[in-house]
């Protein structure tokens, strides 16, 4: 098993924390993160894609051990993830990322495309390119998730908010509780940035015709038993992607790629292989 450290690197004034082994000089891919997490979460997905890939998984500004400075917001992240690709010099890249990451991806991959060869999606959230019935739809599934997390601001305590959004997220009361010890205590590490989401003033415009000049291969997967507003923008997301595999994970919710990291590794790995 190769081990991974713990690298640092500067761009836009803030310094920022990626996992990698510079041994292995296959195809680099970049994992993203999503809500309450860090470039962590992907530490075994990494092993298992380490004899396919060179795995490469980022803490983005905010989280993890990456700097707490800046703003916060789909727009920073890209323009985050654009810098280090160009710095690392990795490029082109297999691009995998998950729910809020997935939107950075997105937008990262339509700010630059000639960075990534491919990307990998589960779950987006970011609605811009809706129909008015879709987001109609969105909105009430939004506020049945969210509403309670912005009820709570300056109520709550922010392990509660925490366990009120990973609740959500599984689309089950009581799935927070349910988790591994070790999957709590990652999430609860990553409290402080719950209101950094909820407060997210950036608005990028990833628009249909935005999406129609994506050429890259692109896989867009969402659960089963996901909530709809993931359902809604990951198919609308497929659908207006030219070149993209679109795929409903039998028996899932969001939190697929925690649960069940070698099966969903295999989905990554039988895709890039593919591309």
């Amino acid at each position: 098993m190769i081990k991974y450290q713990e690298k640092k690197i500067t761009v836009n004034d803030a310094q920022l924390m990626y996992l990698h082994n510079h041994e292995n000089n296959k195809t680099p891919l970049l994992f993203l993160h999503g809500a309450l997490a860090d470039g962590y979460m992907w530490y075994q997905h990494m092993i298992e894609l380490e004899d396919t890939v060179s795995p490469m998984a980022l803490s983005l500004r905010h989280f993890g051990d990456s700097a707490k400075v800046g703003n916060f917001g789909i727009e920073t992240h890209a323009n985050d993830v654009i810098e280090i690709i160009r710095k690392i010099g990795c490029s082109p890249l297999h691009l995998v990322a998950w729910s809020y990451g997935a939107d950075v991806a997105l937008l990262a991959a339509l700010k630059a495309p000639e960075l990534f060869r491919s990307l990998f999606l589960y779950e987006l959230g970011y609605p811009s390119y809706l129909t008015e019935d879709e987001l109609a739809l969105f909105m009430v599934d939004a506020q049945a998730m969210f509403g309670p997390l912005f009820t709570s601001i300056g109520t709550r305590k922010l392990p509660e908010m925490v366990e009120i959004l990973i609740d959500g997220s599984g689309n089950q009361k009581g799935y927070f509780a349910s988790q591994p010890e070790a999957v709590r205590m990652a999430q609860l590490t990553q409290a402080h940035t719950v209101i950094n989401q909820l407060n997210q003033q950036e608005k990028p415009d990833i628009s249909v015709s935005a999406l129609a000049t994506i050429k890259l291969p692109v896989h867009v997967a969402y659960g089963e038993y996901s909530r709809p507003l993931f359902q809604l923008v990951s198919a609308s997301a497929a659908r207006n992607i030219s070149n993209c595999q679109s795929e409903i994970v039998t028996g899932v919710t969001h939190m697929f790629p925690i649960e069940q990291p070698a099966t969903f590794s295999a989905r990554v790995k039988n895709f890039v292989r593919n591309v």
